[in-house]
């Protein structure tokens, strides 16, 4: 029974989050893009400013994304050509951590900036 009072203590916390997230998205008119990493995969959130969630998740090992967000900025003893690294960790990235909730975001260009490295979305 205890158990049962504090798993509903601990849903009626997260739905107060996630309304009070949807409300700020409201307030300022802005998406938000949100991410929880576990050990083997990603949790990613899109809230719009209309209050809309959408949730996806990638089954990705935290040790890989890690060394994929490190690759992004070589040290300068690294023997591959810090480009073709850069660009590859680059695409992998888009593909573990956007692509997959990329409808739900915004076609603003500013938002895409970040991403002209690796050339246009397909």
């Amino acid at each position: 029974m205890r158990g049962s009072c504090l798993s509903s203590a601990a849903s009626h916390r997260r739905r107060r989050q996630h309304q009070h997230i949807a409300a700020s998205a409201r307030r300022l008119g802005s998406t938000f893009l949100l991410y929880w990493v576990h050990q083997d995969g990603v949790v990613a959130w899109v809230v719009t400013a209309d209050g809309k969630v959408r949730a996806h998740r990638t089954r990705v090992l935290r040790s890989r994304l890690d060394e994929l967000i490190r690759s992004t900025s070589p040290s300068p003893d690294t023997r591959q050509s810090a480009t073709t690294l850069t660009t590859t960790a680059w695409r992998e990235l888009y593909d573990i951590l956007i692509r997959p909730v990329r409808d739900g975001l915004p076609e603003h260009p500013v938002f895409w900036a970040g991403f002209a490295l690796i050339g246009e979305p397909d």
